[in-house]
């Protein structure tokens, strides 16, 4: 890995091994307001870490294509790069993270690689230059705001059937077609053996509304699948995915390939199946001993989500919420389980009517967009142990105090995001020393213990 660039090159190459090692990541910000001028990327590179390369005011041009392993361009990772007027990608390239290319306002034209999926938010935006988009056939999720800011003259040329197609006229954006691409559909219960290497984009347009599941793959081989609604909501990715979907709405699944040395199978199996449980309206998955629930039918006000599920007589530990699992619910309070690790995205969007939230200690992940839209929602209280807050989780809280340690997690992300905040108290937190031991004894009771570290020098 490449942490920090402290050479004076202006054209840089990056070399394909240092110290006699390959050279498969740089960190984040490891190049950041530097003076360089152009980049070339080496073979090796699998992984660019978010804003590894922001604020390179001079950074002209930047060369990734002989990258062939590199799977995705990171958040921030090339933002304020005011000069970037010209950049090249491998098409190994699935994703282009929030703000990869944010405020590139040299950047007039761009053409996106043919294994691209996915453009999250504002991925482009600000780029007030830009006049001309080529995305590609595979393409199945941009976000609302990817373009944000975009010049009066951009045109998008795609595939007529395709998300890009929809996303230029839902945005009143000139479209130019290259050809028609017809999206293979999903059967409901069949098991599908898709060739993903030729193939890696998929449709399902349900019936009924209700919960379901996806798995993919099977063993070590098996690849990443990610759901979009239509071309606006990421719903879940993995393995095996969880999620309510709506009658008559498209959904778009989009295969990822595992990234492997050795060889890897030429075909998947893919299954879509309705969702295996419903136990008093909360419709879960099991998995991994734990339960998941993946939406809701009941029509309580005061909603108080189980703390275990009974399957089979067998009893497993709620630990998760799925995306939109309660999307748009009319209830006005949430009791949480307090064993929940994770909220996903989207969880909670919408509920309008609800007030006030206890986040419990064991939660570490809350993800994009997971209240979006409870405009009603006046104060969340979080422990010192919620570590990830993601992009827009609060999105649209007007009313919103967060009640937490201070200096916590959710402090900064607070304070970041312009959020209120009212202190709950001091972090139990121990500091960690430079080549200090430390011996720590854990039991039942207390099996958490949080260090910190501020470097005195970078």
């Amino acid at each position: 890995s490449i942490m920090l660039y402290a050479g004076s090159e202006e054209h840089l190459t990056i070399p394909n091994t240092l110290g006699g090692y390959q050279v498969k990541t740089i960190a984040g910000g490891a190049f950041s307001s530097s003076a360089v001028l152009s980049v070339k990327t080496p073979e090796n590179l699998r992984n660019i870490e978010g804003g590894a390369f922001a604020g390179c005011k001079s950074l002209k041009t930047v060369d990734l294509s002989a990258s062939t392993r590199l799977s995705g361009v990171d958040h921030q990772t090339f933002r304020d790069c005011t000069a970037l007027s010209e950049i090249l990608f491998p098409d190994s390239i699935e994703l282009i993270g929030s703000r990869a290319f944010f405020n590139c306002t040299a950047l007039t034209s761009v053409t996106l690689p043919a294994d691209l999926t996915s453009i999250y938010g504002q991925a482009f935006g600000n780029c007030t230059g830009m006049t001309a988009v080529t995305i590609p056939k595979g393409i199945v999720f941009i976000h609302i705001w990817a373009f944000d800011n975009h010049a009066s003259e951009l045109v998008i040329s795609g595939y007529s059937g395709s998300c890009a197609e929809t996303f230029a006229t839902d945005n009143h954006i000139p479209f130019k077609a290259l050809g028609t691409v017809v999206i293979p559909p999903l059967v409901l219960g069949e098991t599908s053996h898709v060739a993903v290497t030729e193939r890696k984009t998929f449709s399902f347009t349900p019936s009924t509304t209700g919960s379901y599941t996806l798995s993919v793959g099977s063993g070590a081989y098996s690849p990443t699948l990610s759901l979009y609604d239509g071309a606006w909501k990421l719903l879940s990715s993995g393995s095996k995915l969880s999620f309510k979907l709506i009658a008559g709405n498209p959904y778009y699944y989009a295969c990822t390939l595992p990234t492997y040395d050795q060889a890897s199978p030429d075909t998947y199996p893919i299954t879509l199946r309705k969702a295996p449980g419903t136990e008093d309206g909360y419709e879960y998955e099991i998995a991994y001993n734990k339960a998941t629930i993946i939406g809701y039918t009941g029509t309580a006000t005061a909603l108080v989500i189980p703390e275990a599920i009974t399957d089979g007589g067998t009893v497993y530990q709620v630990t998760r919420i799925e995306s939109y699992a309660f999307e748009n619910g009319t209830f006005t309070s949430v009791t949480l389980p307090a064993q929940l690790s994770v909220i996903n995205g989207g969880a909670f969007e919408g509920c309008k009517e609800l007030r006030d939230i206890v986040i419990p200690d064991r939660l570490q992940r809350i993800y994009g967009f997971a209240f979006s839209g409870c405009t009603q929602l006046a104060k969340v209280e979080m422990s010192q142990w919620t570590m990830l807050i993601g992009d827009w989780a609060f999105q649209g809280c007007q009313n919103l105090t967060i009640h937490a340690p201070t200096d916590s997690y959710a402090h900064s992300y607070a304070t970041r995001n312009g959020i209120r905040f009212a202190s709950s108290g001091a972090m139990d937190v121990t500091p960690l020393v430079p080549d200090q031991d430390y011996d720590i004894t854990f039991n039942k009771a207390t099996a958490r213990k949080l260090f910190s570290f501020t470097p005195t020098e970078t």
